[in-house]
């Protein structure tokens, strides 16, 4: 999640969620390195002490446990009025009726979705949705990431059958 109070600065604070022994300093560092604007980090236990701060908040996570459901009717009410929404992430890490509604009720100022609970079955209510703006959720839709995704699924599949351990083995 990114919180950009000038969006001419680049990124002021981050929340980040992470599964390796880094350690929160390690991670500051190595995120100042790609990007000097960044300002703190917050972990995802901190996300409600952050969300009054943000002028826009950007959902960019895996989905899991924690995250499902991450934004509701609570949090979105401890964002700012004029605050924006944005998720590119998975659909069901906001709420959709507590979206609606905060859009409608004027909650947050606006959102920007690419992602959807039910999608390509996008609810109509988003359509007519004040201050929003939709966009089909095509982050890899370029042909060189669509060819670099396909030569990858290849070399898995070819270290798997050749009994060795696949480049991009998860667990």
């Amino acid at each position: 999640m990114i919180s950009s109070p000038d969006a001419n600065a680049g990124i002021a604070a981050v929340v980040v969620t992470y599964r390796s022994a880094e350690t929160i300093d390690d991670c500051l560092a190595r995120l100042r390195a790609a990007d000097p604007g960044v300002e703190r980090i917050y972990p995802l236990a901190e996300l409600d002490r952050m969300l009054p701060e943000c002028d826009t908040v950007a959902l960019c996570t895996a989905l899991g446990p924690e995250t499902t459901g991450l934004i509701d009717a609570r949090r979105l009410t401890l964002m700012k009025p004029d605050a924006f929404l944005i998720n590119i992430a998975r659909g069901t890490v906001v709420d959709e009726d507590a979206l609606l509604a905060a859009l409608s009720d004027g909650t947050i100022a606006g959102a920007g979705l690419d992602v959807f609970v039910n999608e390509p079955n996008i609810r109509q209510e988003f359509f007519s949705a004040p201050n929003t703006v939709l966009m089909p959720h095509q982050g890899s839709a370029t042909v060189e990431t669509r060819v670099a995704m396909g030569e990858l699924v290849l070399a898995n599949l070819a270290a798997h059958f050749a009994g060795e351990k696949p480049p991009t083995t998860v667990n």
